[in-house]
């Protein structure tokens, strides 16, 4: 009797305590980025990217499907790199000549994204509106938010495996 309430607060401690670690993770809260949602075209503006002072640079790449690389401008290039401040911050001067949604991905100095945002450059809703209608849709993917599923399909057949044993343990007490 004793043994089947042992592991019935066992299995009840692991789900209490599951939710506890997996809150736990705090992520990449040590950066910061100051970028418009959306500019005019020609228009310079800049990006900021802020993170630890151990830093020593970032990395910053401006993509879109619609236009070519010659119509972006990050100092001259559709990527740039630059060297942080002492205080761990670099600034990115762009200019987009062309009406689009631009993707904005910035990077650490280990390589690891640290940014991930749109810019809306004019109205480029009417070039989707004469377009396909997979792209009214958004064409038909998900976003890629970085987060994996993997923790919690482990987590999950942790938690079965661990049910299956209490069952079998506790059945063969009885037999």
């Amino acid at each position: 009797m004793n043994r089947r309430v042992l592991s019935t607060a066992a299995a009840a401690a692991a789900l209490v305590l599951a939710p506890t670690a997996a809150m736990a993770y705090t992520g990449d809260d040590d950066y910061e980025a100051s970028v418009p949602g959306s500019v005019a075209q020609g228009v310079p503006f800049q990006v900021t990217l802020e993170g630890p002072n151990e830093n020593a640079y970032f990395g910053l790449r401006i993509a879109s499907a619609r236009v070519p690389n010659s119509a972006i401008e990050i100092a001259g290039e559709a990527y740039d790199e630059n060297d942080t401040d002492g205080n761990g911050v670099a600034v990115f001067d762009v200019t987009l000549h062309e009406e689009a949604v631009y993707e904005v991905t910035g990077t650490n100095a280990a390589g690891e994204v640290v940014l991930e945002h749109e810019i809306v450059v004019g109205d480029p809703a009417d070039d989707d509106a004469a377009g396909d209608d997979d792209a009214a849709a958004g064409g038909g993917q998900l976003p890629d938010t970085g987060s994996s599923s993997t923790p919690l399909v482990i987590g999950a057949a942790a938690l079965l495996a661990a049910g299956a044993g209490v069952l079998v343990f506790a059945r063969r007490q009885q037999a």
